[in-house]
């Protein structure tokens, strides 16, 4: 297992400091466990006995639940399923770690059968469901559980309608069409210029949810580099354009100083 790189922004970083001291260790521990693309079976037992090999008897289940629950909610990880096992991603991975295998050995999130997964990690509500604090993925609806409707921050910054506590959605009980992923891709993107353009090349790429999410969370880095701020964003792409490129696979450059999660 290659060497893990560390910044020391992590000691004022707003997202650690949510954190437990418990679930702060865990977070460290999945940095060194992950492969190089950031992923890691994510069934409990063996989370536990990579991440906690001399303490795995003086840890329960519900315990490392929770502290995984923890750095969800401060979208540190995400967790997706593929042919029927479940796996996790370290948000923001490539930014961060050099990667030096060619392939994993996990499926990556953006496998075709790949797709987000929420309460039911492991089969057995992995996750109990904390309405007024935690961002949650399901299957293929994106949207954010809160106790009222309304809107609410998504993780990339963009505005995303809330799924209430009931469970009632503003896709009307529906999954999400592609149509409907364009639409928050349209909303994230800071330049808002050849809106049909852009839509022909995103239905070309036929995203599904985990696709959605890789594409927002590279904007979400970019929109903060120095370049996409410079003179009024004057050198941001075109959306069209951006997509074309598959710019969401771009090697990030520095940004703000607490961008520093893997």
């Amino acid at each position: 297992m290659p060497n893990r790189i560390l910044k020391e922004s992590i000691c004022t970083s707003d997202s650690i400091d949510h954190l437990s001291i418990e679930a702060e260790r865990l977070f460290y521990r999945l940095i060194v466990n992950c492969d190089d693309f950031g992923l890691l079976d994510a069934r409990l037992p063996i989370v536990k006995s990579k991440c906690f090999p001399l303490k795995s008897s003086d840890i329960t289940d519900d315990q490392l639940k929770s502290w995984l629950s923890e750095l969800e909610a401060q979208n540190m990880i995400f967790f997706y399923e593929n042919s029927g096992h479940e796996y996790l991603k370290m948000s923001s991975w490539e930014r961060h770690q050099q990667t030096r295998a060619h392939r994993s050995k996990c499926p990556l999130p953006n496998d075709e059968r790949s797709h987000m997964k929420s309460d039911d990690i492991i089969g057995n509500q992995m996750f109990q469901k904390s309405p007024d604090t935690r961002y949650t993925i399901h299957d293929t609806r994106n949207t954010p559980i809160a106790p009222t409707g309304g809107e609410k921050e998504g993780p990339q910054g963009e505005s995303l309608p809330v799924q209430t506590a009931t469970g009632a959605e503003k896709f009307a009980g529906r999954s999400m069409t592609l149509e409907d992923r364009f639409n928050r891709f349209w909303k994230a993107y800071p330049k808002k210029v050849g809106k049909g353009a852009a839509e022909r090349s995103f239905k070309k790429y036929k995203p599904n949810e985990v696709l959605l999410v890789a594409m927002l969370e590279a904007l979400k880095l970019q929109r903060r580099s120095d370049q996409w701020q410079r003179d009024g964003g004057q050198y941001i792409p075109n959306p069209a354009t951006w997509l074309n490129q598959k710019r969401w696979e771009d090697e990030a450059h520095p940004g703000r100083k607490d961008d520093f999660l893997p």
